[in-house]
């Protein structure tokens, strides 16, 4: 399962081993483009390269360039709000990234910061937990969740972690390298 991105933006490394680490580097050039608070630009390009997840065997950074270049805009997309659709129609994506990035050159770079970009939109602030609106008996959960279930301890509010790794106990650690396999130490498997 994948973790949210909701609230991603906060996070200070991203993936359940915390490959993607806060600098961002270009994946092409191997220049460090973002040195601090870039997780989600480190993350954003590796599914589309990893076999295991959305990416086929043996995809490059320079089969994504160019399946975005070539690809239509929001052509899957349904229910668009009118002045999005109407922002977006005709153009291609070359020509999105010139508004956005001041070229319409495709980058793998820029790929990754127009993704990051709308990820750190994703900042749910109208629950009832921000509102202040708890029902009675989420009221009740709370008091569970800050009293006896010390759930607080690691999951702090208002993000609700500590961004800390930690073992959940899923899967044996003989299984599972998890942190250990970014980290290189024994203490980090699963």
């Amino acid at each position: 399962r994948s973790m949210t991105v909701v609230m991603a933006a906060y996070s200070p490394t991203l993936f359940w081993d915390g490959r993607a680490p806060a600098a961002f580097v270009d994946p092409v050039t191997n220049q460090v483009l973002l040195p601090t608070s870039a997780a989600l630009e480190s993350q954003a390009l590796l599914p589309f390269l990893n076999d295991v997840e959305m990416g086929h065997v043996g995809r490059t950074v320079t089969d994504l360039v160019d399946r975005v270049t070539n690809s239509v805009p929001l052509a899957m997309a349904s229910n668009l709000p009118g002045p999005l659709a109407a922002f977006v129609a005709g153009r291609t994506y070359p020509q999105l990234f010139g508004l956005a990035f001041g070229t319409s050159v495709v980058t793998p770079a820029r790929i990754a910061m127009a993704i990051a970009t709308y990820e750190r939109e994703l900042v749910p602030d109208r629950t009832p937990f921000d509102l202040g609106t708890l029902s009675p008996i989420a009221r009740l959960g709370e008091q569970v969740f800050n009293g006896v279930g010390r759930c607080n301890v690691c999951h702090i509010p208002p993000l609700f972690t500590d961004h800390n790794f930690v073992n959940l106990g899923v899967r044996p650690i003989a299984e599972d390298l998890g942190r250990a396999i970014v980290t290189s130490l024994p203490a980090d498997r699963g």
